[in-house]
């Protein structure tokens, strides 16, 4: 399933970092400044993720959401929370 949650975290980080590919993003890169990610748009991003990937965003910690800095760090969490049997 962390395959299925790095392709949808990619392809949604991609539509918000307009202008690059899925497949160009690097997994480490800072997204507030490699892809111009600000914080409203972490908001919508991790919210809509949630939404798709069936995790309830009130599971985040407070840590959770402080070290959502890379892409890869994103996916993490998420998979990390995703519903069991998921």
């Amino acid at each position: 399933m962390t395959t299925d949650v790095e392709s949808l975290a990619r392809t949604r980080l991609a539509e918000v970092a307009e202008g690059v590919a899925p497949d160009a993003l690097d997994p480490d890169a800072e997204m507030a400044y490699e892809y111009g990610l600000t914080s409203l748009k972490k908001v919508m991003l991790v919210t809509a993720l949630c939404a798709e990937t069936g995790v309830d965003l009130g599971s985040f910690t407070e840590d959770d959401l402080a070290r959502l800095n890379t892409l890869r760090d994103l996916v993490d969490v998420l998979t990390h929370h995703l519903p069991q049997g998921a």
